[in-house]
């Protein structure tokens, strides 16, 4: 959706940024441990934390980000732990919801689901 990284970038600017792209659902890290700000950015928009199992290392996030169009290693970073955390904790579900709901499957009803909610009540809900 979006890659963009800035230095010094204020924590209210990030957040406003990251808003327009509402709802967050996933907040992803490369880092496990996650840091102070993914566990902070995760907790104020109520998103799911995802963290890996290890720490990703640098080649994996070359080889992930190869075609991504990032600028820079911190926009490598963070699109290489987006990616793992869609292909660990999300595609299979988009995948079913896709499958079982058709053009029903909406954003808003991926989101919800994505966020914890059964997907009859999201669907229901929309």
């Amino acid at each position: 959706m979006a890659l963009k990284s800035r230095k010094h970038w204020p924590q209210s600017d990030l957040f406003s940024f990251l808003a327009a792209y509402a709802p967050l659902t996933i907040v992803a890290s490369d880092r496990n441990p996650p840091s102070h700000a993914a566990r902070r950015t995760a907790a104020s928009f109520a998103a799911r934390l995802f963290k890996p199992s290890q720490n990703l290392g640098v080649y994996d996030k070359v080889r992930a980000a190869r075609f991504s169009g990032a600028r820079n290693a911190h926009e490598r970073d963070a699109y290489a732990a987006a990616k793992k955390a869609f292909d660990v904790a999300c595609s299979n579900k988009v995948r079913n919801l896709d499958r079982r709901l058709g053009e029903a499957a909406t954003a808003k009803v991926k989101a919800a689901v994505l966020s914890g909610v059964r997907w009859d009540k999201a669907l229901a809900t929309v």
